[in-house]
């Protein structure tokens, strides 16, 4: 299977748009989780205008689940770990179609651990954003606003 084009990094698939980047580093962080335990797991990109991170096993291909936004008020911290411990599900995507489109890309797992870094990062600091904001709410009622 060809796969993409050489020399393009992560940031050429994905974009530098934040919130699908952050939709994709959490797609990356779970799927790179289980590639430890799968090592015949390779983790791919279907590129284009949104994205998808996906697992190809032999020929099936699994994903990782509901990534939320950068602005979902849920605890992203927990919605990470639960996404870990969930089984992957199965992906209705013709694997091999893309193959020859010039969109189809395998991850090297060295090039996730920066983007894992960060999407760890960001959930931490989306949790206090939405611990904050929760607080003013709180606030804001306790003086009857």
């Amino acid at each position: 299977m060809r796969v993409g084009a050489a020399g393009q990094t992560l940031a050429d698939v994905l974009g530098a748009e934040s919130d699908p980047v952050y939709r994709a580093g959490q797609a990356l962080t779970v799927l790179e989780s289980w590639q430890l335990r799968l090592p015949r797991l390779r983790i791919m990109v279907v590129g284009g205008l949104t994205p998808r991170v996906v697992a190809l096993i032999g020929t099936s291909v699994r994903s990782a689940g509901s990534a939320i936004s950068t602005s979902s008020d849920v605890r992203h911290v927990l919605h990470l770990k639960s996404l870990m411990q969930r089984e992957l599900g199965t992906e209705p995507l013709d694997i091999a179609g893309y193959a020859h489109t010039g969109q189809l890309f395998e991850i090297r797992p060295s090039a996730v651990a920066d983007l894992r870094r960060a999407t760890w990062t960001l959930a931490e600091a989306a949790d206090d954003v939405v611990a904050a904001f929760s607080a003013l709410q709180g606030a804001q009622g306790a003086l009857g606003c």
